[in-house]
C-alpha cells in the first residue's frame, strides 16, 4: 500500500482547483497549516511536485495534472465505497435514470 491519505488527495483536489492552500482549507473546514501538511505529505509520499508555486499561488505542473484526474476518481470511488457499505442489505443501490417524452 503506497499510504496516500483520502483528506491528501482531497486536498489536492482543492488546491489544484482554487489555486491556494488557505481557499482550500476554507473549503474542507481544515486549518491552513493542516492543509499544507497534508499537501506537502502527499508529495514527500510520492516524490513529486506537484504544483509550481509562485507568490502565494499554486499552479498544477505536469505531473499534478497527470495524477489529478486520477487523485478525483479516488475520491469518487471511495465515497461510493462508503455509500455502499452503509447500506442495508434490501436496499436497491446504482444509479437511476428516468426518461421521458413531452407526447
Amino acid at each position: 500500500m503506497i499510504g496516500i491519505s483520502p483528506r491528501q488527495l482531497e486536498v489536492f483536489v482543492a488546491v489544484a482547483a482554487l489555486g491556494s492552500v488557505r481557499a482550500a482549507a476554507e473549503q474542507l473546514h481544515l486549518t491552513q497549516p493542516a492543509a499544507s501538511m497534508a499537501l506537502a505529505g502527499l508529495e514527500r509520499r510520492i516524490g513529486v511536485v506537484l504544483f509550481d508555486r509562485a507568490r502565494q499561488r499554486l499552479h498544477l505542473n505536469a505531473r499534478g495534472r497527470a495524477m489529478l484526474p486520477q487523485a478525483r476518481e479516488v475520491l469518487v470511488r471511495m465515497q461510493a465505497l462508503e455509500r455502499n457499505a452503509a447500506a442495508s442489505p434490501d436496499e436497491l443501490l446504482g444509479e437511476l435514470r428516468i426518461g421521458a417524452s413531452n407526447t
